[in-house]
């Protein structure tokens, strides 16, 4: 929610947030992550030089506008909500 504020507090500014997803380093290696570090900078790549649509949004990890309240999976359709 912090990111909305944000958006609202500082309307010249790009304020939004992402999710790299369970990316596969030394720490999260024995523990189910397959992401490379490469696949994890693809929403954050997107948000820096992407055409963006709006302000104090959140972005999964497939770069793809994503609630706030819950999980949206790689693949599924965009978040449409306010």
């Amino acid at each position: 929610m912090d990111t909305m504020l944000l958006a609202r507090e500082h309307p010249n500014l790009k304020v939004n947030a992402i999710t790299p997803g369970y990316i596969l380093t030394d720490m999260t290696r024995n523990a189910g992550a397959t992401k490379s570090p490469e696949e994890g900078t693809k929403a954050a790549l997107y948000c820096l030089m992407g055409e963006l649509e709006g302000n104090g949004r959140y972005y999964g990890s497939d770069a793809v506008r994503s609630p706030l309240d819950r999980y949206r999976g790689p693949g599924d359709p965009p978040y449409a909500g306010p």
